[in-house]
């Protein structure tokens, strides 16, 4: 199949996300205090960054947010941590959207963002008021995110640093999505960089023509099966998320009054 991505999104489709990782707030272990710092060792997500109606905000999955929480049930204090450009902070102020009728609650957790905190990684937000109409025909995605599993630690003069690869997955889809929905497509294995997709969750799935693209999706899963001994299969598991569910979303977020 001819996938047909528009040159704004293919030049850097990872621009509109970010990695976080799961980090406890202290070294454990040392003599003095001292502030832990994201590492390679860390689980970690995706962050997607969304402006609407004058709003920012940051949409992962439910399930990396319990991660944290169920870390900090544990008794040892955890925050959320972007890997890139300062190792900020990301209060856990995510709310899972509710449940609509017939459907089950979206592994989706949003929260407000400041609006300068993309920009301050180096990233852009989507801008759902100017996002063209969602096509009525979609047949094929492209989703993207930060693997854990491609973390690297880098060693540098007085320090270190996380290299954090991004992946860009194109695949077919078989069927319109409603709520939930799965790309999937066989490709050669020589193709594939990576075949572990953990990471990715919270990533942005888009569409995208000749000229335009927009968000119909956040990853929640993905993963890759070995069909031949020379080719996979790829799946990529989303939430349906048009510009229209998440503004739907947003409603329900409380407005931010600090950082």
């Amino acid at each position: 199949m001819q996938f047909n991505i528009c040159a704004d999104l293919g030049k850097n489709p990872a621009r509109f996300c970010a990695a976080i990782a799961v980090v406890p707030t202290m070294v454990t272990g040392s003599r003095l205090p001292q502030f832990e710092q994201p590492s390679e060792k860390h689980r970690s997500g995706t962050l997607t960054f969304i402006r609407s109606e004058g709003r920012s905000f940051g949409i992962t999955c439910w399930h990396v947010v319990e991660t944290l929480r169920n870390a900090n049930g544990a008794g040892t204090q955890h925050h959320l941590r972007t890997m890139l450009n300062g190792f900020y902070v990301v209060q856990d102020r995510f709310v899972r959207p509710s449940e609509t009728i017939g459907q089950k609650c979206p592994d989706v957790a949003i929260r407000e963002m400041h609006p300068d905190f993309a920009r301050a990684l180096g990233k852009e937000e989507l801008n759902l008021d100017d996002m063209p109409e969602t096509p009525m025909a979609l047949n094929f995605g492209y989703a993207v995110g930060f693997p854990e599993n491609l973390k690297r630690r880098l060693e540098e003069d007085g320090g270190y640093r996380i290299a954090m690869p991004q992946c860009s997955i194109l695949a077919e889809i078989n069927r319109q999505p409603d709520q939930r929905f799965t790309l999937n497509s066989n490709v050669k294995r020589e193709e594939m960089a990576n075949e572990d997709f953990s990471g990715m969750s919270g990533g942005p799935i888009f569409w995208s023509d000749a000229s335009s693209f927009g968000i119909f999706g956040i990853v929640y899963e993905g993963n890759a099966m070995l069909a031949t001994q020379d080719s996979a299969e790829v799946f990529i598991f989303g939430e349906f998320a048009v510009p229209e569910t998440i503004r739907g979303w947003t409603t329900q977020v409380p407005l931010l009054t600090g950082r």
